[in-house]
């Protein structure tokens, strides 16, 4: 089980408001100054705490766990208009320490990913790397709610006074929280200190459900924030998150309460945001892509992996992967290094296939293909395809083995309801194409460094 990507549920801040209210006030309009090349200093301090809980023999089992994050980037706005909004950071600051129980992970950004892309089209909020893929790591890393990009959604969007009220719909919070959708929402801001010229001090409460990858959420909010009237922008903000969720295909439930703290500064430049900083480089979603790379520290392989593949579990021996689309388990795949063959002796499609009908015993009911072919990287490909039935459930398996001209191998194993093969179409295809066979780091470390 990867632990680290539900480590970052929710966020928290209570900031303190001086100046002198005006209950008089006639009202004003909180609306934002930023435009498009505008930047903006955001700092932001994390404490997440609580239970997740795991599957375990007979019942859940509870597993403490804490986190303590700090990020520092620089934000660049490059595009605004109605339900679309782009812009491109620059971190220097992104780090975390994570504890599960008496374990713990340090994740970390890369130096050559620090430059971050963010792209909101009105139902999600993706982040991705112009200058290469992420890792899943790195993207959970920096992929927090409550994303600056979307702060001025929280405003209201007409003139409010003292005391006034008002709700953002649920598609803004399924996006701001990191939701795939809202069963209900009592959420409610309300304008509670206003002073003339120089601030106005917000509140929001209330509570909400939804779902995350298909597991129901239950979250209440507590929050605060403040828009200063002088830049026309919110200046800080917080929200404190109790979140309860339960146990779901890619993740454990979780009882955890969040902090955050955040501050948000006018940035007069930023030079590793600069027009020629950024030249050549593809800033939009569809150019840079979004696909994550996955580099086992012990295994002689890489592939790059749409993000509905979630990791599940880790070994020297085995990578297990489940394909969740849009909150349904579709797939699972089992990724495995094969053993180092004389350069030449690879495994045949004969054995392949003996192989298979072995591991899957009374499960087997047929083959349905078994192919071989060469991979546009030179790889040779052995495919095979089966049908059968567990517990009554129509199966199919789809099987692949890959061989460089040296004797790596690596195997994927994908397994599905016939049901679902048409929504699952060819994953398989493209995360078996996308890999590539390396050198297992012993074989590297084992060879002499050449004299300079």
């Amino acid at each position: 089980m990867n632990l680290r990507r539900f480590c970052f549920p929710a966020v928290c801040l209570l900031v303190a408001a001086c100046g002198t209210p005006l209950s008089a006030y006639d009202g004003v309009l909180l609306q934002a100054a930023t435009k498009p090349d505008d930047l903006t200093r955001v700092a932001v301090k994390m404490e997440v705490g609580g239970d997740l809980t795991v599957p375990g023999e007979g019942q859940p089992k509870p597993l403490k766990m804490s986190v303590v994050a700090a990020m520092k980037y620089d934000e660049r706005l490059l595009e605004s208009i109605t339900g679309h909004a782009r812009a491109v950071r620059h971190y220097t600051e992104a780090q975390a320490v994570i504890k599960i129980e008496n374990g713990g992970v340090t994740p970390v950004l890369s130096d050559e990913h620090r430059l971050i892309a963010v792209d909101w089209t009105g139902d999600a909020c993706n982040l991705y790397s112009p200058r290469g893929a992420l890792s899943r790591d790195e993207l959970e890393l920096v992929d927090l709610p409550a994303p600056s990009l979307l702060l001025d959604g929280l405003l209201p969007t007409e003139a409010v006074v003292q005391d006034a009220t008002w709700k953002q719909p649920d598609g803004f919070w399924a996006t701001f929280l990191r939701l795939d959708a809202i069963g209900s929402n009592e959420v409610t801001s309300k304008l509670v200190e206003l002073t003339a010229g120089k601030e106005a001090i917000v509140e929001l409460t209330g509570n909400l459900t939804g779902a995350v990858e298909g597991v129901a959420t239950e979250i209440e909010i507590k929050g605060r924030y403040r828009f200063d009237l002088t830049s026309h922008r919110i200046a800080t903000f917080g929200v404190a998150i109790k979140e309860k969720r339960s146990i779901g295909h890619v993740g454990p439930g979780m009882d955890v309460v969040a902090r955050v703290e955040m501050t948000l500064e006018p940035l007069a430049e930023s030079p590793q945001l600069s027009d020629e900083a950024l030249a050549g480089l593809p800033l939009d979603p569809e150019s840079a892509g979004q696909a994550l790379a996955y580099q086992p520290q012990t295994q002689a392989y890489r592939f790059f992996n749409d993000r509905r593949w979630h990791i599940i579990d880790e070994s020297p021996e085995l990578t297990t992967l489940r394909y969740v689309d849009r909150g349904e388990l579709v797939a699972q795949c089992n990724v495995a290094p094969g053993a180092k063959a004389p350069p030449g002796k690879h495994t045949s499609l004969e054995k392949f296939q003996e192989d298979i009908k072995k591991v899957l015993g009374e499960s087997f009911g047929q083959f349905v293909e078994a192919v071989s072919g060469t991979s546009p990287s030179g790889y040779v490909v052995h495919r095979v395809s089966a049908t059968g039935t567990v517990k009554e459930l129509a199966i199919e398996w789809r099987y692949y083995l890959l061989a460089d001209a040296e004797g790596h191998q690596a195997m994927f194993a994908f397994t599905l309801e016939q049901e679902l093969a048409e929504r699952f179409g060819d994953a398989d295809e493209r995360l078996v194409g996308s890999l590539t066979l390396t050198q297992p780091p012993a074989e590297t470390a084992a060879k002499p460094t050449p004299a300079r």
